[in-house]
């Protein structure tokens, strides 16, 4: 039988799951952020990633502006973190 924890009561506590605002843990990241926001996002509007993402205290970050992606990433952005990705793992920034 397939259990859905958002619909089907916890079997250890015996409530369901609940929501979480991505903002109330972006203060605690670390480490160097890419963001995509999709100006589209029904699941993570963009309100609510703008949040998160001035929340985050570090200086190497930076944000993706979808302007009509919904909650898939673009192309685009695959490639861009992608190349941003590689460029840490080959210099070593942490």
């Amino acid at each position: 039988m397939y259990y859905n924890p958002f619909t089907q009561p916890n079997r250890l506590w015996g409530q369901s799951p609940r929501p979480f605002d991505a903002a109330n843990f972006a203060s605690r990241i670390i480490c160097p952020v890419r963001v995509a926001v999709g100006f589209s996002d029904t699941t993570c509007p963009p309100c609510a990633v703008y949040a998160a993402y001035n929340e985050i205290k570090v200086a190497d970050k930076a944000i993706g502006n979808g302007i009509g992606m919904t909650h898939s990433c673009s192309e685009r952005f695959y490639s861009e973190f992608g190349a941003w990705t590689r460029e840490c793992v080959v210099n070593g920034r942490k």
